[in-house]
C-alpha cells in the first residue's frame, strides 16, 4: 500500500538522519516509570554566553523522535539564531519489548485521549516531560520563567495535555495540528495559546468526522477547533472571533477578552504537515505542503512575547518509577 511505503520511507530518513546530528546537539538518557528514555537537547551556537536560556519543548508526532522534530521544523537554526535550548524527547513505542519503528511500532504520546497501549500502560508522560526539565535544568543554564512547549499530531495533543496539567512551569504552548482531548476545567494561571493547523489535512480534518490511521483502518475525530473552544472557555474569552485574512493568506483568528492571548491560524491547502517544514511523506497519505507560514518562527515569535512570573520554585529531582 502507498501509506506503507511511506512509512517505510520516514523510517529510513529517521535512520539516515541519525548519523547528520546538528553540532549543538546532545543526548540523554533517564530512569521513569522503570525503563530507559531519551531526549535530545540542541544548545544555541556559541552557549548561553553568560544568560539563562528559554526553553522550547518539542514533542513530535506519531511514528517519530525527539530529534525528527528538530530536523521537522529546522528548530536547530532558529535556536542558533535567537538563543534558545530545543529540548526534544522521545515518545515510547506501542511495543516495549521491541525497538521503535515507524512501521511496525510506532511511538507515540499519551495525550489523554484514553487511546493505545500507551494509555493502556498509564504511560505517565507529564511526569516524565517534567523529570526531563529537570534533568536539562541540572545540565544547562535555563530560565525557569521561559520554558514553553510545542508540539505536532500526537505531540501537539501531548502539548494540550501539558498545557492543562504542567501550566505552573509554562508560559505558553503552541501545538500544530492536534486535539486537546481532555475536559480541563480550570488553570493554574492563564496560559497563551498559539494553536496552528490546515484545512486540507485528512488526518485530523478542521470539520472533525471519520479520518483514515496511518496504521490501518479509520478514526473518528472531533472538529480541530473544538479545543480552542475549550481553551477559550478557560481564559473567560469573548463570543467566537471573527475570521480575518492577513497579508500571507492565513485565517487568523484572535480571541478578545481573554486573560491571556488566544490565537488561531488556519494555513490553507496545508495537509497533516508542520508548515515551512521538512516532511518526506507523500501527499496522498497526509496531504500537501505549504510554505505560506514559518510554523517555527511563528511558534517563537509568540513565545517570546510570554513569560511565566509565577513560576514554581525548581523542584528536587522527580523520583524514577
Amino acid at each position: 500500500m502507498g501509506w506503507v511505503r511511506a512509512v517505510i520511507a520516514l523510517c529510513c530518513i529517521e535512520l539516515l538522519g541519525a548519523g547528520m546530528r546538528q553540532p549543538g546537539d546532545a543526548d540523554f538518557y533517564i530512569a521513569w516509570q522503570g525503563i530507559t528514555r531519551h531526549y535530545t537537547v540542541h544548545a544555541p551556537a556559541g552557549g548561553a554566553r553568560g544568560r539563562a536560556l528559554p526553553v522550547v519543548l518539542a514533542l513530535h508526532g506519531a511514528g517519530g523522535t525527539g530529534a525528527s522534530i528538530i530536523r521537522q521544523g529546522h528548530w536547530a537554526d532558529l535556536s542558533d539564531a535567537d538563543g534558545f535550548l530545543v529540548v526534544a524527547p522521545d515518545a515510547e513505542p506501542a511495543d516495549l519489548r521491541f525497538m521503535a519503528r515507524p512501521l511496525t511500532n510506532p511511538t507515540a504520546w499519551n495525550d489523554g485521549s484514553g487511546r493505545g497501549p500507551w494509555a493502556r500502560r498509564d504511560v505517565d508522560d507529564v511526569g516524565f516531560i517534567g523529570h526531563v526539565l529537570d534533568d536539562v535544568a541540572r545540565r544547562y543554564p535555563i530560565d525557569r520563567t521561559r520554558v514553553y512547549a510545542t508540539g505536532f499530531s500526537s505531540g501537539a495533543s501531548m502539548t494540550w495535555r501539558l498545557g492543562a496539567e504542567f501550566a505552573d512551569r509554562l508560559a505558553a504552548i503552541a501545538p500544530v495540528s492536534g486535539h486537546l482531548w481532555l475536559n480541563p476545567t480550570t488553570l493554574p494561571h492563564p496560559l497563551p495559546v498559539l494553536f496552528i493547523a490546515g484545512n486540507a489535512d485528512p488526518l485530523n480534518p478542521l470539520a472533525g468526522g471519520e479520518a483514515p490511521n496511518p496504521w490501518g483502518g479509520t478514526d473518528v475525530k472531533p472538529p480541530l477547533l473544538a479545543s480552542t473552544a475549550k481553551w477559550a472557555r478557560l481564559l473567560h474569552c469573548a463570543a467566537e472571533p471573527p475570521h480575518d485574512v492577513d497579508e500571507r493568506g492565513l485565517e487568523v483568528r484572535v480571541y478578545a477578552g481573554c486573560t491571556a492571548e488566544l490565537w488561531v491560524e488556519i494555513v490553507d491547502g496545508l495537509g497533516h504537515r508542520w508548515p515551512g517544514g521538512v516532511d518526506p511523506l507523500p501527499d496522498r497519505l497526509v496531504g500537501p505542503p505549504s510554505n505560506r507560514l514559518d510554523a517555527s518562527r511563528e511558534i517563537w515569535d509568540f513565545f517570546a512575547r510570554h513569560a511565566w512570573t509565577g513560576v514554581a520554585a525548581p523542584s528536587e529531582p522527580s523520583a524514577p518509577r
